[in-house]
């Protein structure tokens, strides 16, 4: 999924528009511009240019004479992390959660067992949209530490699910909580050297309070010292939503990935595996 970095509008001015190749320059990440139209602010790292038509699709470079490191890159320190959760508003998905003012819900249970009765109850969404927030509520959160010197490298991860409640479709009272396991989710290291860590990443869980597919998430997140890059490439399920961003040496977080709900997908869309690439990439 691509996506575009804002610079502050007070910094616009110190910047102009860009040609393609151009260098970019982000409070210390670089890219080059892949994509440029006529717009005043803006950014893009590396390959990743918005297509996204409410997002401006520029990039806005300083005189590579003006670039500066970030840091000095015998030292990467990064946090990266993927969540899968479920949107506040899904069109034909959500409703609103009674006596719960501005708050939404799944109603009855998965389309899919339609031998079971609708009555079987609701359940409340994350109750937001995209964020960038390490400890944005989600479905399913994984996140992996990686730190790499010209001396050695280090990885470590850690994995939660957000709890799951289940609602009266009526009155809105909450009957039941539930906390998925994150057995099934977890990151194994593929290689690892001072110079690059590539761990691959397979992560798995569903709703524990009812008989439910699993939502999967697979990819392989690499770390490269020597290229400054981080990505991550991978597949999600048609729903619900995906995003995954890092911190790079304590700055941050910025953006890798996200992708929504595809149209027209619910719970029911689970049945299948991950199919829906995921991926992105930010230049140190």
């Amino acid at each position: 999924m691509r996506s575009s970095i804002y610079l502050l509008p007070a910094l616009a001015v110190a910047f102009s528009n860009a040609n393609i190749g151009d260098p970019c320059d982000y409070k210390g990440i670089q890219g080059s511009c892949q994509e440029a139209r006529n717009c005043t602010k803006g950014f893009v790292l590396g390959d990743i240019c918005s297509t996204e038509p409410t997002v401006l699709s520029c990039c806005i470079a300083k005189p590579s004479s003006e670039l500066s490191p970030r840091w000095d890159s015998s030292q990467v320190d990064v946090v990266f992390w993927i969540k899968a959760f479920i949107p506040k508003d899904v069109a034909d998905v959500t409703h609103p959660w009674p006596k719960h003012p501005g708050e939404t819900m799944l109603s009855g249970l998965w389309q899919w067992l339609e031998w079971l009765p609708k009555s079987g109850g609701c359940f409340a969404t994350d109750q937001r949209t995209f964020a960038s927030s390490i400890s944005a509520s989600a479905r399913m959160h994984s996140q992996a530490s990686v730190s790499i010197s010209a001396k050695k490298y280090t990885w470590s991860h850690i994995h939660r699910c957000g709890q799951t409640l289940k609602v009266d479709c009526d009155d809105g009272k909450v009957k039941k909580r539930g906390t998925a396991s994150t057995k099934d989710m977890k990151f194994t290291l593929k290689s690892g050297s001072t110079k690059k860590v590539v761990l691959n990443y397979v992560g798995t869980a569903n709703n524990p309070l009812v008989i439910a597919p699993n939502i999967d998430v697979v990819g392989t997140l690499t770390i490269d010292r020597v290229k400054k890059l981080v990505k991550f490439e991978g597949k999600v399920d048609e729903f619900p939503a995906f995003e995954a961003y890092a911190t790079l040496n304590g700055f941050g977080p910025y953006l890798v990935a996200k992708i929504g709900p595809k149209k027209g997908a619910g719970p029911e869309s689970l049945k299948g595996g991950a199919n829906r690439k995921f991926a992105g990439t930010i230049y140190i």
